[in-house]
Formats: structure tokens, C-alpha cells, sequence
């Protein structure tokens, strides 16, 4: 059977308004729900028959009370998890449209409709936190209230289990979990030292083998020999000496073959004249090339 449905608020409590519609060969049924009512047709062979009721009608008359069933008003957000999913069949020549959620990973609520009367039915699969397959199911007026009364039976359920799952281990539930994921052992205790009792000096640790080193003290048996003691520091340079690098080959040989590199200073070292010799040799050497631009200029 080809089928299309349409949900108005699936992921309200309750849809705001359900529309499907299927078609086998020459079959055509459609129905329309929304929170109070409920509306079907069926086309079987030519005639049209009204649901609930199961009256004969006239295509046109049957349409007209279809538009008529409006969606409900937008409600509050839903605190539930999931989204309804439709699906659209036919029992015994009527309209037969089912409603899913799943609530959580392990339950679901069905809603049904069979063209006269709205069914509910809840289930929570088993696990670790929940024995047993858990199913309820039960009669209502109208699919408001059927859903109404499905989510509260299904929250008994569910409330058992998600005790279980966040408050104990799934060590005392689960033997098979329990032999490949055992509790951690306890810690030592520490203790607490006493004001006036020193603490007691700790055991030297033996140095650890590693490598080849490790293999062959594994069979012999013999004793891990002790760790090397590390060299001794040397003595920190004081805060501003100096460190003159030494001379290397080169520069003594250089030194030996044209003599040490000597430099002529360009004026007299203050040992040898005073301050006014140095002022005095300067003012000549101004004048002297003061003298030898003025000749380089003609008139």
C-alpha cells in the first residue's frame, strides 16, 4: 500500500493534527485526527463509508467533513525526548492509522486508531538496570487521552529503571559485566602523621633494569648493580669575570713569523702629555686643514 502522512507538531505531547492517506489497486482509504477528533474514509469498490460509524456517503459530503477537522492550537514544548512517526493501513474495510515515539532507547509508546476506538500500548525493552520485558496496553476516548495515559504508565516504568542505572553498579546486576570489568581494588591508607612524632625515613628504591640489561639479571639471579654516581659540579665563575679564550695555533704561528700586530695611536697617550698638548695638536691639525681648503678655493 502506498502511504502518506503528515504530523502537525510531532514533536509536541500530543500531534496538533494527523493527516494520512493510503491506496491499494482500487482501495483508498484517508484519515484525520487531532487532539478530540477523529475522521475517516474509506473507498472500497465504489462506495464511500464514513468512520466512526461506517455510514455511506457521497465523495463530496466525505470531503468536506475531512477539511473540516482543524489542528489544534499550538501548545507548551514538550519535555519529552523523540517525535511521533505515522503509519497508514486498513482492517476490515476501515482507516487504521498508528502513532510511535520512542521515548528513550529502551521504550516506546503506540497509539492506534482502527477507524472506531483509540488503543494504547506502552513497552520497555529489558536491560542490565531493568529486568524483564515490561508491555501495558489499555482503551481511551479519543488520542489526547490516549497518549496521555500511555506516557503515564510508561513513566512508572522508566522511573524504576533509571534508579537502578544512575544510582547502582552494574557489578551487582550484571555477572557477565562483573567478570570483564571488576571493581578497582581499594587504595592504601595513608597515614596521618602525629604532631611531635617524626615521620619514619622512606626505603631506598633498587635502581630498575631495562633492555638488555633487564633480560639477562631475569634468569641469573644475581644482583642489579648499582647506579653510577653522577659527576660533580663544577665551580660557578663569579658575576663579572672575564674568560679570555686562548690562542689558538694559527695566531701563534702568525705572531712568530711577522711579529705582534701593534697600532699607532693617533694622539699622544695622556702618560706622556697633559690635557693641553692634546688640545693644542688638535687645534693645529684643524688649521693645517682649514689652510688646504681655503687654497683649493679661487676668486
Amino acid at each position: 500500500m502506498k502511504v502518506r502522512c503528515s504530523i502537525e507538531g510531532a514533536g509536541a505531547t500530543v500531534p496538533r493534527r494527523v493527516k494520512a492517506f493510503g491506496k491499494e489497486g482500487t482501495i483508498e482509504v484517508a484519515a484525520v485526527c487531532n487532539g478530540a477528533t477523529s475522521f475517516g474514509i474509506a473507498l472500497v469498490e465504489g462506495k464511500v463509508t464514513l468512520h466512526p460509524g461506517g455510514t455511506t456517503s457521497t465523495p463530496e459530503d466525505a470531503l468536506a467533513r475531512y477539511g473540516r477537522v482543524d489542528a489544534d492550537e499550538p501548545g507548551p514544548p514538550s519535555p519529552f525526548k523523540g517525535s511521533w512517526k505515522a503509519a497508514m493501513g486498513m482492517v476490515d474495510g476501515r482507516p487504521l492509522l498508528e502513532l510511535r515515539r520512542k521515548m528513550t532507547a529502551y521504550a516506546a509508546v503506540l497509539v492506534r486508531w482502527d477507524g472506531k476506538t483509540w488503543s494504547w500500548e506502552v513497552t520497555r525493552e529489558e536491560r542490565w538496570f531493568a529486568k524483564g520485558r515490561a508491555k501495558d496496553q489499555g482503551a481511551a476516548d479519543s488520542m489526547a487521552r490516549a497518549i496521555h495515559t500511555a506516557v503515564a504508565s510508561l513513566d512508572k516504568h522508566v522511573r524504576d529503571a533509571c534508579v537502578v542505572q544512575h544510582l547502582q553498579k552494574r557489578t551487582a546486576h550484571d555477572p557477565a559485566w562483573a567478570a570483564t570489568h571488576p571493581d578497582r581494588p581499594e587504595r592504601p591508607v595513608k597515614e596521618v602523621p602525629v604532631p611531635g612524632v617524626p615521620k619514619p625515613p622512606r626505603a631506598a628504591r633498587a635502581p630498575k633494569a631495562t633492555g638488555a640489561h633487564k633480560e639477562h639479571h631475569a634468569g641469573c639471579g644475581c644482583a642489579l648493580p648499582t647506579s653510577t654516581p653522577p659527576p660533580p659540579r663544577q665551580p660557578r665563575r663569579p658575576r663579572g669575570e672575564t674568560v679570555v679564550p686562548a690562542r689558538t695555533d694559527d695566531e701563534r704561528a702568525a705572531d712568530a713569523r711577522y711579529g705582534p700586530l701593534t697600532v699607532t695611536p693617533l694622539f699622544p697617550s695622556a702618560d706622556d702629555t697633559g690635557q693641553e698638548d692634546k688640545d693644542a695638536a688638535l687645534m693645529k691639525l684643524f688649521a693645517s686643514a682649514v689652510d688646504q681648503a681655503l687654497a683649493g678655493v679661487t676668486p
